[in-house]
């Protein structure tokens, strides 16, 4: 049971933004206000029904839309359904400022074994330490295993006073992953030997894969799966070649991710599938599922009453509202949220640090929806503002560079009814400059 905030410091808190777990009261299901498609449903028939068929999945939506959320309800589904799932953290297992395929891949082979260990599934030794000992010697040309042993248990005593009792591939590969993120020469050099042996790569972590399979069907469970959230945060730079790093990774290196032999989904960003390649990016991944925004207006600009609801009982469920917000104040930052949850919590916060007393009322919101405002303003670049009125206009995007940009730092925002519409982030709405644009498009 969980207590809805009444104080200053705990409406702060309960506007935190983290995801929830599957049955978790403050869950508010926005299916029928973001569309007809309920996601996880979904993407966890696709994988029951293809049973011992593995599938690749990429899951879509903007930054801050409860992507995370819906990923732990998918993880809870497949479960009930008798599937083994590692849900896998990119925060956690990568540099984010700075990803390749290579990473990923590594990522999935070290998040799978350390999953399966903390679950008591217990995979092959001998297979564990010859697919490290290859590893070993592509990157860093160790060919002795009692050295190489010892050489990286010593490198755990500098961290712990009593080094945990861990197989060799398990602290081959936190060194691997620790210098991908510590160290840029070194993330450098792993990143050179492993290219030229992807197809190696890829077998070595296939062995690995399926050897889980068998070991979590032995223990009762149906299959496997593996659910990679937050590779949409990966930045979207430009590489030196006129690519980017989103298509570098997805579809120059998308046969790669996807040939991994078990149920995937991976996150991708949502610009992704605006690129002039995005037809090579569905022959790639031809199955996926996109979670759009929760609609609080309609296509025509009317309040749609429904999407109001479903967040005013998002908020309901963690903040005491009468006590906490004067008359009117959740519908005017629910609707500059745009149906952004993430933007929704975060004008929470903003209110609270603005204020020293409860309620909040509507000139604190106001400066607090400001605030998210001003974001916007500084990272908008100037040719953006004519582009971003006449999406205003027309209730639509152009596949190219500039509108993949918008829609990937959720200046524009994707909704459904059935149809799919784009509309600019309301926050935006009142800057001079967008003004100043929607006048000369007018």
């Amino acid at each position: 049971m969980i207590t809805p905030a009444r104080t200053l410091k705990d409406v702060f808190r309960a506007a935190s933004l983290f995801p929830l777990e599957s049955g978790d009261p403050r869950y508010v299901l926005c299916t029928e206000v973001r569309g007809d498609e309920n996601v996880v449903k979904c993407m966890a028939n696709r994988i029951e029904r293809r049973e011992g068929e593995p599938i690749t999945q990429l899951f879509t939506g903007h930054m801050g839309s409860g992507k995370s959320t819906e990923l732990q309800g998918l993880r809870k589904t497949l479960e009930d359904r008798g599937c083994f799932v590692a849900l896998l953290d990119a925060d956690l297992e990568l540099d984010l400022n700075d990803v390749e395929y290579t990473d990923i891949l590594l990522g999935v082979a070290r998040g799978l074994e350390h999953c399966l260990r903390e679950k008591k599934v217990n995979l092959d030794n001998k297979l564990l330490d010859n697919i490290a000992m290859w590893f070993a010697e592509v990157i860093y040309e160790k060919t002795d295993q009692d050295k190489l042993e010892a050489e990286l248990s010593a490198e755990m005593k500098v961290g712990f006073a009593t080094p945990p009792l861990l197989p060799l591939f398990a602290k081959l590969f936190a060194r691997i992953m620790g210098q991908i993120k510590t160290s840029e020469e070194m993330k450098k050099t792993i990143r050179q030997r492993l290219d030229p042996q992807i197809s190696h790569l890829i077998q070595s972590i296939n062995l690995l894969i399926d050897s889980a399979s068998a070991k979590v069907r032995k223990s009762g469970w149906k299959d496997l799966a593996i659910l990679f959230d937050n590779l949409e945060k990966i930045p979207l730079q430009q590489k030196p070649d006129g690519t980017n790093r989103h298509e570098a990774i997805y579809l120059d290196n998308g046969r790669q991710l996807s040939a991994l032999e078990c149920h995937m989904v991976y996150t991708v960003p949502i610009s992704m599938f605006f690129t002039p390649k995005a037809t090579l990016l569905t022959g790639i991944f031809p199955s996926y599922c996109t979670l759009p925004m929760v609609k609080v207006k309609n296509k025509s600009g009317e309040d749609f009453g429904p999407g109001y609801e479903a967040l005013g009982d998002l908020i309901a469920r963690r903040i005491l509202v009468e006590e906490a917000f004067s008359p009117g104040v959740v519908e005017l930052l629910i609707n500059s949220s745009g149906g952004s949850f993430r933007d929704l919590l975060r004008s929470i916060q903003y209110c609270c640090e603005l204020t020293d007393i409860l309620p909040i009322g509507r000139q604190v919101a106001e400066r607090a929806i400001g605030k998210i405002a001003n974001e916007f303003r500084r990272a908008i670049p100037e040719n953006h503002y004519e582009l971003l009125a006449r999406v205003y206009r027309t209730k639509d995007v152009l596949r190219d560079t500039d509108h993949q940009l918008m829609l990937y730092n959720t200046s524009v925002l994707e909704y459904t009814n059935g149809d799919l519409w784009y509309d600019v982030h309301p926050a935006i709405l009142e800057l001079p400059r967008f003004k100043e644009a929607l006048a000369r498009v007018s």
